[in-house]
């Protein structure tokens, strides 16, 4: 395989610190936060309202509060 058509792994948008530093903050959000603060999270690291991420991350957290999963 010659250089030019070598796949080059997908570049990363957060450090591993900062990778490290989300898990805490969403361990803490799945234990003691609320919806209103998992959609402040979810902004906070560029997932939007639009973004068709938004709406399955928050309905999976709802599940997850009540008990459904």
């Amino acid at each position: 395989m010659s250089k030019s058509k070598e796949k080059k792994p997908p570049e990363l948008k957060h450090t591993r610190g900062e990778i490290r530093s989300m898990k805490v903050d969403v361990r803490r959000l799945l234990k003691f936060g609320t919806e209103l603060d998992l959609m402040r999270f979810l902004r906070g690291i560029g997932i939007k309202d639009e973004d068709p991420r938004f709406g399955p991350i928050v309905k999976t957290y709802r599940d997850l509060k009540s008990g459904r999963l």
